[in-house]
């Protein structure tokens, strides 16, 4: 699994976001989309309803943001 900046384990702790549902949403995303420069934002519905993004510099593999949508 990738590392956390330090931005992505605030916004995660700001909105609620444990580890465990990015670990989910990077092994099972139902859309990814590579918008350049080395980003890949992954995203995933969960059974509660909401869906996570989470933006992961692939070539660091480094998570720098997630949020609920």
């Amino acid at each position: 699994m990738p590392c956390y900046s330090k931005h992505a384990q605030d916004r995660m702790s700001q909105r609620g976001i444990r580890k465990k549902r990015i670990e989910q949403c990077l092994k099972c995303p139902d859309i990814v989309i590579e918008p350049g420069k080395g980003l890949r934002q992954v995203f995933k519905t969960f059974e509660d309803g909401r869906r996570l993004k989470v933006v992961v510099d692939v070539e660091k593999d480094v998570v720098v943001s997630a949020m609920w949508l």
